[in-house]
């Protein structure tokens, strides 16, 4: 079966301690979560406790109307852009890798780090 949620969500808290840091000013941090049936990514903006909250990319941040609020539950994956230039999490497109062909797994290989969360984590 697929883990990749499980994953996502144990390293949760420090996705997010540096996806609202201002490290993360130029990582294009986003959390995958499902709601009502439907997978959405969002831009990361509060964490209180185990509730969290996001935007839509295209939405303003400052906005508190904007804000979606959800549970660790809820999240099935998250990513980044490292220093690096190298796409970290990702879960879900690493766990289909190994049902692709190697010529369509080549592309997405490229782009990824060699380890979901960086070696400072």
């Amino acid at each position: 079966t697929d883990r990749s949620h499980e994953d996502a969500q144990a390293h949760l808290n420090r996705f997010f301690d540096f996806a609202l840091s201002p490290a993360a000013s130029r990582a294009e941090p986003r959390v995958q979560i499902e709601r009502h049936g439907k997978t959405i990514w969002l831009e990361p903006v509060r964490r209180t406790d185990d509730t969290f909250a996001g935007v839509l990319p295209e939405d303003d941040a400052r906005d508190p109307s904007l804000h979606i609020a959800f549970e660790r539950g809820d999240v099935r994956d998250w990513t980044f852009i490292g220093r690096d230039r190298k796409m970290y999490g990702s879960f879900q497109s690493r766990a289909r890798l190994a049902h692709l062909s190697a010529q369509k797994a080549a592309p997405i290989r490229a782009i990824l780090a060699s380890s979901t969360t960086p070696p400072n984590w």
